[in-house]
This record gives structure tokens, C-alpha cells and sequence, in this order.
């Protein structure tokens, strides 16, 4: 129980950016844009993607039997950035 208040503290509230070291959300974010190809915009959106289905886990609203595995995985696939060797859009190289 003390992880989920833990959470909650770190998060319920208004970050206060003026008390943070120069560049920290920078280097924070910074994992996330590279794996969303450089788009703030998407990193934006899988953290509240993520951010809520750990608020939902905490609470316990999902039901009983809820593949949440499966829940995770396709938001995990809504969000995938194509890399340049599973990207098959383009034409096939001979």
C-alpha cells in the first residue's frame, strides 16, 4: 500500500518546475522522446496513456479477469514509432 501513496504524492498535485535543477524535465523526458521518434506531442500522450492505467490499477477499476497485460500491449502498439527496419511502407529495397 505505501508504493501506491507514494505514486499519489508524486503526482496529485502541480509540479513545481521553479524548484527543479536546470534541464531536469529535459533529461527526464528525454527516454520517452527518443522512443516516440523526437514527438513531444506523443510522449505527452503515452504518458497520460500510462499515467492512467496506473491510476486505474491503483484504484481497482478494472474488473475481475481484466487482461491487463493485453490493456498495456495495445497501448503500448497504439503508440509505436516505426523504426527504419520494421518500417514496410516504403518500397522494397532489391
Amino acid at each position: 500500500m505505501t508504493a501506491v501513496h507514494l505514486y499519489r504524492l508524486t503526482s496529485d498535485r502541480p509540479l513545481a518546475r521553479d524548484a527543479l535543477p536546470p534541464g531536469l524535465e529535459a533529461r527526464a523526458v528525454a527516454p520517452l522522446l527518443r522512443a516516440v521518434g523526437g514527438d513531444l506531442d506523443v510522449a505527452r500522450a503515452v504518458w497520460a496513456f500510462a499515467h492512467g492505467m496506473v491510476l486505474l490499477e491503483l484504484d481497482g477499476r478494472f474488473p475481475p479477469g481484466t487482461d491487463l497485460t493485453g490493456a498495456w500491449l495495445a497501448g503500448a502498439t497504439a503508440f509505436a514509432v516505426p523504426t527504419a527496419k520494421s518500417d514496410t511502407s516504403g518500397p522494397n529495397p532489391q
